[in-house]
């Protein structure tokens, strides 16, 4: 397993969209990924990862020690042109993946443990006139 401050590690599962990333996972982290996914629906559902595509499923453990999430920044960052503009936030291709993806995830796997890394602008409101904010709709959800 991997060693990082002083703690053994392995992935059993990571989910990426890009490619280019995937493949940067790889390489730093060599034979420590157990299943990779393109994404976290098909991490959820099982379905077989790049390290197995010939599998039949690839199902991560049921209650992992930590889920560690760094949702996709686009939608929420502030450095973006049309982050403030009315509506842009719910409608960017992107923002399921911090909300609906990862609360799935979290109740199918129930982690010990997670973790959520996000931007600056995730807990800023939506659009203007609103004090709802991507930060509030994650927590209500469920």
């Amino acid at each position: 397993p991997q060693k990082e401050l002083g703690l053994d590690f392995i992935f059993y599962g990571t989910s990426e969209p890009s490619n280019t990333y995937r493949t940067f996972q790889n390489l730093n982290n060599p034979s420590k990924i157990i299943h990779q996914h393109k994404n976290m629906k098909d991490q959820i559902q099982g379905v077989p990862c790049e390290c197995h595509p010939y599998a039949t499923e690839c199902k991560l453990p049921q209650s992992p020690m930590v889920g560690i999430f760094g949702a996709p920044c686009n939608p929420f960052s502030i450095k973006r042109a049309k982050r403030f503009q009315d509506g842009n936030v719910k409608s960017h291709e992107l923002a399921y993946v911090a909300m609906d993806d990862t609360i799935e995830w979290l109740l199918t796997f129930h982690p010990i443990t997670a973790f959520k890394e996000q931007v600056r602008g995730f807990n800023m409101p939506e659009s203007s006139g609103s004090t709802e904010t991507p930060m509030n709709t994650l927590l209500v959800s469920e």
